[in-house]
């Protein structure tokens, strides 16, 4: 199923995506309430607004919304391919204890965007980037979760981006860890697909589905999920170490291979095509999962703050 927020001009509703149509799933609470009642209740409740339809309507009619703020975020490093370019151009070599355990560090829940909003450069950033991703949603709580039922936990999966201001990351590197250079926008969208939907498409242990960005209508990134070395049951199994993970929380694949202009700059020689600016629009796509689009705007005049 995949499991949409909507709005059709006033209150957010929960609905499903079939087709080019969403179906009204009468659900009086919000997607996050749909999460934590169950797996059971969720499926349920699909089949019947499925089968019933006795409201639907067209896509191109309906505003998708943010499909849930999430519990928590936790972003992983699940494709080392991606690491390992980036430390090319920042002058490093992969830490080889990124081979030992899939590391993550907590994003910031309350900058979360639905496809379709746009993103505001952040103060002082002059190198905004994205990172193409994907997010996996716990379902099924959980303590000490062995990795051979790790993915029993998932609810769904959603396209994720975890935009990037690159040079305000670099001048914090070395002190606590993530900061301004990534707290300002998190987007996700457009659907939350649940696991049933990508059975046929499963190759080993995640999935043979396309991974593509295109930046103001060129092709910018190809990755595929499959190229995964960390995979979603692994990073639920390590976080889950002692700690009790609930409906809700949110899991980062961390970024696909090719899937960031930081990479474009370390593996194309010659002039770099530069980094996101005021009107560009971007469009990230996972095969099965859909498509969102983000537009980036400048911000106004005076709306720095801060030292």
């Amino acid at each position: 199923m995949r499991w949409v927020t909507y709005s059709i001009g006033g209150a957010d509703e929960v609905g499903l995506l079939s087709d080019e149509v969403v179906v009204a799933s009468g659900f009086p609470g919000s997607l996050l309430d749909l999460i934590r009642a169950g797996a059971d209740v969720m499926r349920d409740l699909g089949d019947r607004a499925l089968a019933d339809r006795r409201v639907v309507h067209e896509l191109v009619s309906v505003e998708l919304r943010l499909p849930f703020r999430p519990v928590t975020l936790r972003d992983c490093a699940g494709f080392l391919q991606h690491l390992r370019n980036n430390a090319r151009v920042l002058g490093g070599d992969l830490d080889p204890r990124f081979l030992e355990y899939p590391p993550f560090y907590f994003g910031n829940v309350v900058s979360s965007l639905g496809p379709g909003e746009p993103v505001t450069i952040p103060p002082r950033c002059e190198q905004l980037d994205f990172e193409l991703e994907i997010a996996a949603v716990i379902g099924t709580g959980g303590i000490d979760i062995p990795v051979e039922t790790a993915d029993e936990h998932i609810a769904g999966y959603m396209i994720f981006c975890d935009w990037s201001a690159r040079d305000l990351g670099l001048a914090e590197r070395g002190l606590f860890g993530q900061m301004k250079g990534k707290d300002f926008a998190n987007s996700f969208g457009p659907a939350l697909v649940t696991p049933d939907e990508l059975v046929t498409y499963r190759a080993g242990r995640s999935y043979d589905l396309a991974m593509t960005a295109c930046l103001n209508g060129e092709q910018v990134a190809d990755g595929n999920w499959s190229l995964m070395d960390w995979s979603f049951a692994d990073m639920i199994a390590f976080a889950s170490r002692g700690v009790t993970l609930e409906p809700g929380e949110v899991f980062g694949s961390g970024t696909t291979p090719t899937g960031c202009l930081l990479e474009d700059y370390s593996h194309h020689p010659g002039p770099f095509r530069g980094w996101l600016a005021a009107g560009d629009e971007l469009t990230l796509t996972v095969e099965q999962l859909g498509s969102m689009t983000a537009s980036i705007v400048g911000r106004p005049a005076g709306g720095e703050g801060g030292a």
